[in-house]
């Protein structure tokens, strides 16, 4: 009875090398071709089957999955940056049609102030002329009537000349006060502002760069202090103490001699009235002498 089995790799070929214990290839069998006694039942196959199944489900929701789900998350990260970006310029496009629109209304303040000192100078030339119209009117009428020289005309031609006297002396009105080149001086104060406010935001910013480098340089000074104090206390803390420190504690002033000493002793005489003195050492040891004789 032949060995019943399936090649451990899809890849692998039936000629030349059989499985372990399998009998030797027949002479005369072309290579590569799978010998008669190698029968794959539908059981190996069905496991064979399974076997791929599950590796190539292993294959795509171990690797493919996470990839993807990598993929998606770059993409909701660009797009989010796409968002922060629209939204940026939204509010910088509102503050600058702002600032625009403010600079717009100064501008059209200043025009219509220039206008209406212009428009004022052109009413009050307009005054004088049609004075100088209306006179010269009445007097081309006057003259050209066929009474001219009656009394009427001889009676009004004092006050025609004093009229045409006073329209020649009358000055005229000075000249508005109006330059063209305010606009654009305007609008370099106002360029040159922006640009000046451009510098002072680098110089904060470089000052708060600075500001938070020394707060980082404090912070880790502070750390070594502190790693420093740690150190010493476990040099010294653990039987071994600062040079000074036990040394100090220590040292005890020495009592003054004689002091401890005859505070009992007085205690005790105290409350004897009419006690001899205690007698000393040299005293009790030696004999009494004897009674003098007189």
């Amino acid at each position: 009875m032949g060995i019943q089995g399936v090649p451990i790799a899809p890849e692998a070929g039936f000629g030349g090398k059989y499985l372990p214990g399998g009998p030797p290839a027949m002479p005369g069998m072309p290579l590569g071709g799978p010998p008669p006694e190698v029968l794959v039942s539908p059981e190996h196959m069905a496991a064979y089957a399974a076997n791929c199944r599950r590796t190539l489900h292993y294959a795509v929701n171990g690797t493919l999955l996470a990839k993807r789900d990598h993929i998606q998350h770059q993409i909701g990260r660009l797009r989010a940056r796409m968002l922060e970006v629209a939204h940026v310029k939204g509010v910088m496009e509102r503050e600058i049609q702002n600032e625009a629109s403010e600079a717009l209304q100064r501008l059209e303040s200043s025009e219509s102030l220039k206008m209406m000192r212009i428009q004022r100078e052109v009413d009050e030339l307009a005054r004088h002329a049609d004075a100088i119209n209306t006179l010269a009117s009445e007097v081309d009428a006057v003259t050209s009537a066929p009474d001219a020289h009656t009394a009427e005309f001889l009676g009004r031609y004092r006050a025609m000349y004093d009229a045409c006297d006073r329209l020649a002396r009358r000055p005229l009105p000075e000249p508005a006060d109006v330059d063209a080149s305010d606009f654009e001086r305007e609008a370099r104060l106002y360029t040159a502002a922006v640009k000046e406010r451009d510098a002072l935001s680098r110089l904060l910013e470089v000052k708060d760069n600075m500001i938070w480098s020394l707060l980082d340089q404090r912070r880790e000074m502070q750390e070594e202090i502190d790693n420093l104090k740690s150190q010493k206390a476990g040099l010294f803390g653990g039987g071994y103490a600062a040079p000074g420190e036990s040394e100090g504690e220590e040292e005890e002033e020495p009592p003054i001699e004689g002091e401890g000493e005859e505070q009992p002793e007085e205690r005790s005489n105290e409350g004897e009235e009419g006690a001899e003195p205690p007698a000393t050492g040299e005293e009790e040891g030696a004999p009494e002498p004897p009674p003098e004789e007189a």
